[in-house]
């Protein structure tokens, strides 16, 4: 993952949050439930989902109650409150749809009664006009659970939206075409839903999708676990199961959805065996909170689950104002193998529980199937990344593959005169250097590679002649360049970038560090750097500009 600040403004988000970014990761539209924003921080809407506070019945409004007393739209704290899904029939437009909650006097307090939507429109020159908001989708006068979860048709272009029903076994299915938003109907899930709070998730494939629920005043965390037919977007019951409970459980799956993760009490987190035939018998803990706090009152307990495009998961925790996400980096492994890492990223900013709430853009059709019926093909893509797979062993590389749109096959060429055909591997090269590693995924409609340099070092102490001490990253980058100096009471140096025949190609003078270069209109190709101390002493490494 990296974690990058954008300029400006920022914007409030408490447990709802929902983004959609463009093709190359940049983000476009994100909404925290009570206002719209778009890039470059523009107000699309600054209102959504209001009403007044109605005293004479005793009624306080959900939105003016999370309306800070600085006029300041803080965000609802319902977790996957809101998602926003692009149109399917026109390029540009976008849906955002989030829900209403109303005051009942019950221990509940705010329930969701409704869900509404907004649609949007990207101008050619990257403004927004709001084309719509507040429109009601679906049934109303009912209380919902607070998840809104979608999946990708089976034809490959539309959406399916779900959003359960509490105290009830039903659910409501909306599908997007480009026909618009269509209330489907209140379908039987198989299953009574209690009176709770929780959250829920979708599997990659859009196989499955787990929904956790806490019942206040009750020592008991419900899961439930449904399959979900994509051509006609209804949900069969599999199986259930309950453990000790915490407020907004988070779950996530293995990207091969061969395990289901999720926590109690927010500081166990456990492993379920998707394919046992009790999958809540199944489970194996994997981690336990190791007490780590930020600042003075923020402990990193484990909360919401983010299953991202880089095959990872990443722990959310459940005190407001926490800079810090855990990560499962190999959650395709069984047990402790998943490597969960504590508090291992900083975002330097606070966030309020928020896990975006985002759908797998990368599920196209299911080819052959009976809804397969609009001519779209998976078209695979290759993806990968590559990590040391153990610090005592700086040669042995796991190579993970993040391919999607179904290839069948794999080829690897670790440009050592070795190869691999599995999606996978775990390769040992021969010694230290630099390495232009590809992998090529076919299947019946498209091959397709990817290649990247990657360049192997030493575990060296600081004392060892061949220590280095500054970081560039990522190595290899595309247009920004980090570089942060590690050596004790280092504040300035001098940054030089040669190319391979010495032409000096960039000079900073003397700067401080760390420092984030734009090198957009540096050539592709390899290329040294080197940081010049104050006393004179260099340090160089290769660096590699992508395309």
């Amino acid at each position: 993952m990296v974690v990058k600040r954008m300029p400006g403004e920022y914007s409030q988000t408490a447990e709802t949050c929902s983004t959609i970014c463009d093709d190359d990761g940049n983000p476009l539209i994100w909404t925290n439930g009570m206002l719209i924003r778009g890039s470059g921080f523009q107000m699309i809407e600054d209102t959504i989902s209001y009403v007044p506070d109605d005293w004479d019945n005793i009624k306080p409004s959900f939105w003016q109650w999370w309306y800070s007393e600085y006029d300041f739209a803080y965000g609802f704290p319902i977790p996957n409150g809101a998602i926003i899904l692009p149109d399917p029939g026109e390029t540009g437009i976008y849906h955002v749809i989030y829900q209403f909650s109303e005051w009942f006097d019950d221990p509940l307090g705010f329930h969701c009664t409704k869900w509404l939507t907004a649609s949007i429109h990207l101008n050619p020159d990257s403004t927004f006009t709001l084309l719509s908001k507040d429109v009601q989708i679906g049934v109303s006068d009912i209380f919902f659970q607070a998840p809104v979860k979608a999946v990708r048709h089976a034809n490959g272009r539309d959406w399916w939206i779900y959003m359960l029903l509490r105290g009830s076994n039903q659910y409501q299915l909306i599908l997007l075409d480009p026909s618009g938003i269509n209330f489907m109907g209140l379908l039987d899930s198989g299953i009574n839903m209690p009176q709770a709070l929780g959250l829920a998730t979708i599997s990659p494939s859009g196989k499955y999708m787990a929904v956790g629920v806490a019942v206040l005043n009750s020592n008991a965390q419900h899961v439930f676990i449904y399959e979900i037919d994509r051509c006609s977007g209804s949900l069969a019951f599999r199986d259930s199961f309950s453990l000790v409970t915490q407020l907004w459980p988070g779950f996530g799956f293995s990207s091969n959805e061969k395990y289901l993760y999720t926590s109690s009490e927010s500081r166990y987190l456990w492993q379920f065996d998707m394919e046992a035939s009790d999958i809540g018998a199944s489970r194996v803990l994997v981690g336990e909170y190791d007490g780590f706090v930020h600042g003075s009152n923020s402990p990193t307990t484990f909360g919401p689950i983010m299953q991202t495009p880089d095959g990872r998961l990443y722990v959310v925790p459940t005190t407001a104002s926490n800079e810090y996400l855990h990560v499962i980096d190999r959650p395709d492994e069984p047990g402790t193998a998943c490597k969960l890492k504590q508090h291992a990223i900083n975002l330097t900013v606070p966030q309020g529980r928020s896990a975006p709430n985002v759908p797998n853009y990368r599920l196209g059709p299911i080819d052959g199937s009976p809804c397969d019926t609009l001519g779209l093909n998976n078209l695979a893509t290759s993806r990968w990344r590559w990590e040391v797979d153990e610090p005592h062993d700086p040669l042995t590389i796991r190579f993970t593959d993040l391919s999607f749109y179904e290839p069948d096959t794999w080829e690897w060429d670790f440009d050592d005169d070795q190869d691999a055909d599995i999606p996978s591997p775990i390769h040992t090269f021969p010694d230290y250097g630099l390495y232009h590693v590809c992998q090529t995924v076919e299947n019946q409609y498209q091959r397709d590679s990817t290649c990247q340099w990657i360049e192997l070092m030493p575990n060296v102490s600081v004392d060892d002649p061949r220590y280095v001490p500054f970081s560039v990253t990522p190595n290899p980058f595309t247009n920004e360049l980090r570089i942060t100096h590690h050596g004790d009471g280092f504040t300035t140096g001098e940054v030089i970038i040669t190319d391979l025949q010495g032409t000096e190609v960039l000079n900073t003078g003397r700067i401080p560090l760390p420092i984030t270069l734009e090198l957009d209109n540096l050539p592709v190709g390899m290329y040294i750097c080197t940081v010049r101390e104050a006393d004179g002493r260099m340090t160089s490494m290769k660096v590699v500009k992508g395309e």
